[in-house]
């Protein structure tokens, strides 16, 4: 038993190149080569891990050689053979943003023509102390586990309770909660045994009527053989869809999401994969505070309507107010409502504006973007069309090309706009009738 933090890959570069030619089936110049490599170098933004970096060629590419700097070695390093980007996390709550950007610069070269491309990657923060799993390294025919995983994107560990949201296994913070998963030998294999509510049901993968999904599901029957990956420490079993893609597929999440699917093996280094743990000695998480009563959080919210823009700080156990004004680059508070500013929401096309009045100027609140950081902008024009969204009762809007949302995080007290795949880990705004 191997005591691990999960650390998973953010950044993969790929390239796909078909068949291309020139004009009348002739090979490739080296202009072409090199415009097509630029072309085709693909990578994922967020960075949590190293990643293998493609250097060279072959097939119509053949000739082709991609080297990398890094514009800051303290968080991304190319490794002396040039094949890695190393990876070293900023600590958790120590950047701004929850991540530090670094660009990687590729030039791509074939014979004496070369073309450089940059990818802005955001090396995301570590995790908060805590978030470890007792993973199991070699599991124990007939030993009760728990079935767990490290949601990263929302600090939390979680562990399925026998139950079903939706189409997906449902989860709970609480190890006390979670099901007992005992392995079973089978034919070629292994089966998953839960101890739910409704007695031993197995735990399943199959294709949806329509093909066109694979879901998971409590059976009362075993007909999933499971086999055993010791590289991502979990089991694995084949799946054959067309759709989804056919292979071996694994029980995991992704994204923000808190409840456990089924994803091809080749997401496992982007999401967040399951495993079979122990959590002896672990205690449940302490529950957060409540926020505190005496005004009314909207559900619904409503044009020309009086409202107060807050926020539950739970780092501090403080409501927070808007009070109207700036406080460096981000929204000032203040823990007295009264100090809080009036604020409307005014229709727009396709959403809302929101204003306010302070000494007797209206103004609006806006979204702004400079250079990599997405800002909280007070402006005298409407410019930004905020929307609502119901999930977490807030206004989201655009700042460049990211959908973002109002709040904060860590032990700030002041309101600024962040990516709303941030809104799980952190502290979200709302509307306040008062």
């Amino acid at each position: 038993m191997k005591k691990i933090s999960k650390l998973f890959l953010g950044l993969i570069a790929a390239l796909t190149v078909g068949a291309v030619t020139a004009c009348g089936g002739t090979q490739l110049t080296p202009e072409e080569k090199v415009a097509e490599a630029h072309r085709s170098l693909i990578y994922t933004q967020e960075v949590t891990s190293d990643f293998d970096l493609i250097t060279s060629y072959s097939d119509d590419l053949q000739g082709v050689t991609i080297s990398y700097t890094s514009s800051n070695e303290n968080f991304i390093k190319i490794s002396d053979d040039g094949t890695k980007a190393l990876v070293t996390r900023p600590a958790n709550g120590s950047t701004t943003y929850g991540y530090e950007v670094v660009v990687l610069t590729a030039t791509i070269s074939c014979e004496d023509v070369s073309d450089t491309k940059d990818f802005g990657c955001q090396v995301m923060e570590a995790p908060k102390e805590g978030l470890t799993l007792n993973v199991i390294d070699n599991p124990v025919v007939g030993t009760a586990y728990k079935l767990g995983l490290i949601q990263e994107n929302r600090e939390e560990v979680l562990y399925i309770n026998g139950e079903m949201s939706g189409f997906y296994f449902a989860t709970t913070k609480k190890p006390s909660e979670a099901v007992d998963v005992t392995v079973e030998e089978a034919n070629g294999g292994f089966y998953l045994a839960a101890a739910t509510k409704e007695g031993k049901k197995y735990i399943e993968i199959k294709n949806s009527e329509d093909g066109e999904h694979v879901n998971v599901v409590y059976s009362a029957t075993a007909t999933v053989v499971w086999k055993w990956d010791a590289t991502l420490k979990t089991y694995i079993t084949p799946i054959v869809n067309e759709v989804k893609g056919s292979g071996d597929y694994y029980l995991g999440t992704y994204n923000n999401y808190n409840t456990f699917s089924a994803s091809h093996v080749d997401k496992a280094s982007s999401s967040f994969v399951g495993h079979l743990c122990d959590v002896t000695g672990v205690s449940d998480p302490e529950e957060k505070p409540a926020e505190p009563s005496g005004y009314q959080m909207v559900t619904a919210p409503a044009v020309n309507t009086e409202y107060k823009l807050g926020m539950f700080q739970e780092a501090d156990s403080e409501q927070l107010w808007f009070t109207g004004s700036m406080n460096g680059y981000y929204g000032a508070s203040s823990a007295d409502i009264a100090e809080g500013v009036v604020v409307k929401l005014e229709e727009a096309t396709d959403g809302y504006y929101m204003s306010f009045t302070v000494s007797g100027a209206k103004k609006y609140i806006n979204t702004g973007v400079n250079g990599t950081h997405l800002n909280f902008v007070i402006g005298d024009a409407a410019e930004t069309v905020w929307s609502w969204n119901s999930e977490y009762n807030t206004l989201t809007g655009l700042a460049g090309e990211e959908t973002v949302y109002i709040g904060t995080y860590g032990s700030f007290n002041t309101f600024g706009v962040s990516k709303l795949s941030f809104a799980a880990t952190s502290y979200v705004s709302h509307l306040y009738t008062f």
